[in-house]
């Protein structure tokens, strides 16, 4: 390979595999940024929660310059219209996740997660920010031509195996690149060269660079920072207030490692080196990522880390992987060579075969009828009345061995049979779970079907299949008994089979267009990001794109602010929580956001980082029409806390934020130094507090 081909293969590629996990991550984590939004329906998105959608128009309308706001929430108003729009984004998650029209739903999954973020901008924050950017820049890009239905779909479609013949032909052998058989556009890890590839890698190192730079306090310098953070009640997971009584040593390392790992990764992407920095650069960026979002109530700032990870694993590492993990044990399957959904099943099943464990084989060819020769043939060339296909390894050639005695006629008709390397014949419910323990993940996804006490279950089961396979076949329009279904007519004008087909002017042209399109949008859209990072970070002179209106508009409609400030510039080693003191008709005092009676002496807020973001914002009064509708809300019992009809309602309460000063590495304690009192409804609470009330903190 040369100089130039390797180097377009490293910065302007990106590994079809690589793309497609990047989806399945991405969608994970969007799912689980969902269920969080979903606990909050009616809190965050609908007229009875903590912003009316008439009050948030109004809200972002009086500003000048309007903000570029929009979103799709605005037109639901209910608690139950947005648990139907929620769902619908589910759906559309789900959809992402398998890769069912990939490109529309990736499109669709960017455009929901703008809208959560221009619903409420009170909730918005780097955790968007950096999402948001990373499914943009990948959008562009096949994200579904890899472990996905689109990708089943499209091999279903390309490949027709008839026969055993044609489903133990592989279309790579691994480590063996000169007995590839098929087209570089089919093999595993192809993608196109692309600069939209290049735009991906550039995003992730400039995202890395700008937090880097935003993390410029003494305590990241002096390894701290993770010590003061994890005291931080707003920020903290449950996981996270364990590991900060961890010893001061452990986490200063830890802190210098989170430190380094967004100045190293920019570096990493770039060295022509990809088969040895590119795995470090994976590895750094999912211990990154999973430190924030284990550690920390960040929402989708750290899992998206750990997704974009899996867009820096090079084709070459792919590789390398493949040779030493790639072998494992063998296995034949014989399959009912008369049954079309038994063959469609083995066709599914070569297809999740990724690493060529399966060699299968119909049970039409157990035996020989005499002097007729088979593909596959002995060690020495001679014919085998009674064989058995099977490879001795993964990846290497079909061979024959003579059958098990316990394999019969009568048994192949009735059952699948599996034939692991050890010559253990394995049938029935045993055989699928063999079958399946030989995909990837198979050793966790075959767990139920190895369950001693289930097996009977499953065998029973499997029963009910066997008898019913045919009329199965038949109701998909799939070959039977050996009659095939009616074959489509066919057209005169169409090419012959097995040549090469000819690319008419009309689709070349609109390829070629479609290409351009391609380019310039990821092109455009990497400059604008660009340029909005240089303005919402520290940022080098010398890489400053200069901000346009059309660069403004593009990074402002999508919301793609580029502020990544998570953390920054260091912990703070004096923070508070929000507190209200409640008080009902009965005479009770509660706090309708935890919904127990308001505490003043140990701080303690794990209302995930919705709340956290929300309240904070409340503080700092940044907008005296969304505090109204905030206190209002209040009234109405806050997330936690549902009224009980007439004289337990809440009739006033104050709302504070509790301070606290945390604990230097080594000890444990906080201690509580005041609260600053941010405002007050009607006549107040009623618990009669000793602390001290302060001057807050944006007032002084």
């Amino acid at each position: 390979m040369s100089i130039a081909e390797r180097l377009r293969n490293t910065y302007l590629r990106l590994d079809a595999r690589s793309l497609g996990l990047f989806r399945v991550a991405m969608a994970i984590a969007l799912i689980g940024d969902w269920w969080m939004r979903w606990s909050n329906v009616r809190a965050f998105y609908s007229n009875e929660g903590v912003l009316q959608n008439h009050a948030h128009l109004f809200n972002i309308l009086k500003q000048n310059p309007p903000e570029r706001v929009w979103s799709v929430f605005h037109a639901f108003s209910t608690p139950g219209e947005n648990r139907v729009a929620l769902l619908l984004t589910l759906l559309v998650y789900v959809f992402f996740l398998i890769g069912f029209q990939t490109r529309v739903f990736h499109l669709i999954a960017l455009a929901l997660l703008v809208s959560f973020t221009g619903r409420n901008l009170f909730l918005e924050g780097p955790a968007n920010y950096v999402a948001i950017a990373v499914l943009a820049a990948t959008a562009f890009l096949p994200t579904g031509s890899r472990f996905s239905i689109d990708a089943l779909r499209d091999s279903f479609r390309r490949y027709h195996e008839k026969d055993a013949v044609a489903l133990n032909a592989r279309s790579q052998v691994i480590g063996r690149p000169e007995e590839q058989t098929l087209s570089a556009e089919r093999s595993p890890g192809w993608s196109p060269t692309s600069l939209a590839a290049l735009a991906v890698l550039l995003q992730i190192a400039v995202i890395h660079y700008a937090t880097a730079r935003q993390q410029s306090g003494e305590a990241w310098k002096d390894g701290t920072a993770l010590h003061y953070a994890l005291w931080v009640e707003r920020w903290v997971s449950n996981l996270g207030a364990q590991v900060r009584l961890a010893p001061p040593g452990l986490l200063k390392g830890w802190t210098q490692l989170l430190r380094l790992t967004p100045f190293a990764v920019p570096i990493l992407l770039f060295v022509p080196f990809p088969r040895i920095t590119r795995p470090i650069a994976f590895g750094l960026m999912v211990f990154y990522g999973l430190s924030y979002g284990l550690l920390f109530s960040f929402g989708l700032w750290g899992f998206t880390f750990v997704a974009a990870a899996f867009l820096v694993i090079s084709t070459e590492t792919w590789e390398a992987w493949l040779l030493r993990f790639g072998k494992g044990r063998a296995l034949t399957v014989i399959y009912d060579a008369d049954c079309g959904i038994c063959l469609w099943l083995t066709r599914l099943l070569k297809r999740l075969d990724v690493r060529g464990r399966i060699t299968f084989q119909g049970n039409d060819s157990l035996t020989l009828p005499p002097g007729q020769k088979h593909p596959y043939r002995g060690p020495d060339g001679e014919e085998l009345p009674r064989i058995l296909y099977r490879r001795l390894k993964p990846g290497t050639a079909v061979e024959s061995v003579p059958l098990p005695a316990e394999i019969t006629e009568e048994l192949v008709i009735n059952t699948v049979v599996a034939v692991d390397e050890a010559g253990r014949v394995h049938t029935e419910a045993r055989a699928v779970g063999a079958m399946v323990r030989a995909l990837p993940f198979g050793w966790l996804l075959s767990l139920p079907l190895r369950i001693p006490g289930l097996v009977k279950l499953w065998d029973a089961l499997y029963r009910l299949v066997p008898p019913r396979r045919y009329a199965l076949s038949e109701m998909f329009g799939m070959d039977a008994c050996g009659i095939p279904v009616a074959a489509p007519p066919v057209d005169p004008a169409a090419p012959p089979a097995g040549s090469v087909p000819v690319v008419a002017p009309s689709v070349r042209t609109r390829r070629a267009l479609t290409g351009f399109v391609r380019e310039a949008g990821a092109v455009l859209l990497f400059a604008a990001a660009l340029a909005q990072t240089a303005k919402s970070n520290p940022w080098p002179a010398a890489l400053t794109v200069p901000q346009n209106r059309l660069f403004a508009a593009l990074t402002g409609w999508t919301r793609m602010q580029a502020r990544y400030d998570v953390l920054a510039p260091e912990p703070p080693k004096e923070d508070g929580v929000f507190v209200v003191d409640g008080q009902t008709r009965a005479g009770r005092s509660i706090d309708p956001l935890t919904g127990q009676e308001p505490s003043f002496e140990v701080p303690r807020f794990r209302l995930g980082y919705l709340w956290s973001d929300y309240t904070s914002r409340m503080r700092k009064k940044e907008s005296p029409e969304v505090e109204k509708s905030f206190r209002d809300y209040l009234v109405k019992g806050g997330p936690a806390w549902t009224p009980e009809p007439s004289d337990n309602q809440i009739t006033g309460y104050d709302a504070y934020w509790l301070v606290y000063t945390s604990p230097p590495p080594g000890e444990r304690t906080r201690t509580v130094t005041g609260r600053e009192k941010l405002f007050t409804h009607s006549r107040g609470g009623r618990v009669n507090q000793s602390l001290p009330l302060i001057k807050p903190s944006h007032l002084r």
